[in-house]
């Protein structure tokens, strides 16, 4: 599945982005990703401060480590 805004829809309402890891689990937190990173393992996005939550899987991981994006 392609990640695109509609993830936000079933999303709580604190999420402020999503972003695909490498084994294809969708996350949202609670920072916009200007607040996310790649972390040390590099192979999931991490956000430097708050809450996170997993939304789903099956996501497309073609590119993943350009996948996170903010709510419109």
């Amino acid at each position: 599945m392609l990640l695109t805004h509609e993830a936000f829809k079933d999303a709580p309402e604190w999420v402020e982005s999503v972003a695909v890891d490498e084994d294809s689990y969708l996350w949202g937190y609670a920072v916009g990703t200007l607040f996310l990173s790649i972390d040390d393992n590099g192979d999931k996005w991490i956000a430097n401060f708050g809450k996170s939550v997993c939304l789903g899987n099956e996501y497309d991981t073609t590119d993943w480590k350009q996948s996170a994006i903010d709510r419109e």
